[in-house]
């Protein structure tokens, strides 16, 4: 999790701050966001998926 993220405790009032400050200053958020997005495209695509899903069933053909 970014640190940026993150409320300073659980009171109503420093997620109001928190909020207030993303709402305020969005730039920093949707960099995260697009950071993120490329993070998810690269590691957890489907085609990235069936690729291992295909190489694990391949060993367990070969096994039997």
């Amino acid at each position: 999790i970014d640190p940026s993220l993150l409320f300073k405790n659980a009171t109503a009032q420093s997620m109001a701050d928190k909020i207030e400050q993303i709402l305020k200053t969005p730039g920093p958020v949707l960099a995260l966001k697009k950071k993120c997005r490329e993070d998810a495209l690269k590691n957890y695509s489907w085609s990235l998926v069936v690729d291992l899903i295909e190489e694990e069933l391949d060993l367990i053909w070969k096994n039997k």
